[in-house]
Protein backbone atom coordinates (compact mmCIF):
# COMPACT_ATOMS: atom_id res chain seq x y z
CA UNK A 1 0.00 0.00 0.00
CA UNK A 2 1.39 3.45 -1.16
CA UNK A 3 0.59 7.05 -0.17
CA UNK A 4 1.51 9.69 -2.37
CA UNK A 5 0.33 13.27 -2.14
CA UNK A 6 0.44 15.31 -4.85
CA UNK A 7 -0.40 18.46 -5.10
CA UNK A 8 -1.49 20.58 -8.19
CA UNK A 9 -1.47 24.30 -9.00
CA UNK A 10 -4.71 25.33 -11.20
CA UNK A 11 -4.73 28.69 -12.63
CA UNK A 12 -8.74 29.96 -13.83
CA UNK A 13 -8.63 33.31 -15.34
CA UNK A 14 -6.98 35.48 -12.87
CA UNK A 15 -7.67 33.16 -9.99
CA UNK A 16 -4.95 30.29 -8.90
CA UNK A 17 -5.58 28.19 -6.46
CA UNK A 18 -3.79 24.84 -4.95
CA UNK A 19 -5.57 21.31 -4.83
CA UNK A 20 -3.65 18.77 -2.82
CA UNK A 21 -5.31 15.26 -2.79
CA UNK A 22 -3.79 11.91 -1.69
CA UNK A 23 -3.20 9.15 -4.27
CA UNK A 24 -3.65 5.66 -2.60
CA UNK A 25 -2.26 2.93 -4.96
CA UNK A 26 -3.30 -0.80 -4.32
CA UNK A 27 -3.20 -4.06 -5.50
CA UNK A 28 -6.06 -4.66 -6.89
CA UNK A 29 -7.09 -7.91 -4.47
CA UNK A 30 -6.04 -5.87 -1.53
CA UNK A 31 -8.84 -3.59 -3.28
CA UNK A 32 -11.37 -5.44 -3.50
CA UNK A 33 -10.80 -7.60 -0.27
CA UNK A 34 -11.11 -4.03 1.40
CA UNK A 35 -14.33 -3.21 -0.68
CA UNK A 36 -15.43 -6.26 0.39
CA UNK A 37 -15.06 -5.59 4.02
CA UNK A 38 -16.19 -1.85 3.55
CA UNK A 39 -19.34 -2.76 2.37
CA UNK A 40 -19.72 -5.85 4.80
CA UNK A 41 -19.08 -3.29 7.45
CA UNK A 42 -22.36 -0.87 6.24
CA UNK A 43 -24.31 -3.27 5.42
CA UNK A 44 -24.43 -4.69 8.83
CA UNK A 45 -24.63 -0.76 10.31
CA UNK A 46 -27.97 0.02 8.32
CA UNK A 47 -29.12 -2.74 9.60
Amino acid sequence: MTLQGTCMLYKSGTTSFKVCYTVIVIPVSCLQHSLHSVSLLLYMLIR
